[in-house]
């Protein structure tokens, strides 16, 4: 009998030995896996910065290309013709039509202010009985 617990003890100790090396593999996969996650999500935390980035940039070039089609549209309504404008600006026809039309999202400056006359009023301004008054 000694011969055969000794072989049992011994077939123990193996499986434990092979168990032990097993876990270790499994430890091993693991904080690979975890390093790998983690390198995963950091850089995905560095994309979103970056797209954020991207994002208000995008807004800002936006921004002044909407300023640059307004001088565009400026040409336009200053009677300048599309191919001279293409040569002066140094634009093919797409990108001047492009950046024309971003000129739609502008707003208009302001119209001067002029007055107008009131109902009844000369065009100077002055109510008719005064008029009549400083014509007799």
């Amino acid at each position: 009998m000694a011969g055969s617990t000794r072989a049992r003890i011994s077939a123990r100790e193996r499986a434990r030995a092979a168990r032990a090396r097993a876990d270790a593999a499994r430890v091993e996969r693991d904080r690979a896996v975890e390093e790998a996650a983690a390198a995963f999500f950091a850089a995905g935390d560095e994309r979103t910065k970056l797209l954020e980035r991207i994002a208000g940039l995008q807004d800002e070039v936006g921004a002044v290309e909407r300023r640059m089609g307004a001088q565009v549209a400026r040409l336009t309504e200053a009677g300048e013709p599309a191919a001279w404008q293409r040569a002066l600006l140094e634009l093919d026809e797409p990108e001047r039509k492009r950046l024309r039309a971003l000129a739609d999202d502008v707003p208009a400056p302001a119209p001067a202010l002029v007055p107008v006359p009131a109902p009844g009023a000369s065009a100077t301004g002055a109510a008719p009985e005064l008029t009549d008054a400083l014509i007799s």
